[in-house]
């Protein structure tokens, strides 16, 4: 069970992480800037009831809460569409990969 004073402070964090997501590309940028850990920002940006709550304490209108639900759900995928290019060519650079004579991937290299 949650306290009043637990929920609010979640909703300080979540308004937090809300106002650096526009110009941040990935979780960990906002985790760098504003010191909560990757697997909280995480956590509060899946969690549709915290959105809930912006409503319930008025902290905003319900037709701007769902508005930002789409906009959090858009922001994450193209984060983790960022994140999995950066870790292939990440990987590619360490590894370095092979082509067979048609163009198809075939695999690393050492």
């Amino acid at each position: 069970m949650v306290s009043l004073e637990q929920k609010l402070e979640i909703l300080k964090k979540l308004k937090q992480i809300l106002r650096e997501l526009p110009t941040s590309n990935n979780i960990n940028e906002i985790s760098k800037r504003i010191k909560i850990p990757t697997s909280t920002i995480q956590r509060y940006l899946n969690r549709e009831d915290y959105f809930e709550e912006l409503t319930e304490f008025k902290l905003m209108k319900p037709e701007e809460v769902e508005e930002l639900k789409k906009v959090v759900v858009i922001w994450l995928r193209q984060a983790k569409e960022d994140g999995l290019k950066q870790g292939g060519k990440k990987s590619q650079a360490m590894f370095g990969y092979s082509k067979a004579s048609d163009g198809t991937f075939i695999g690393r290299g050492k």
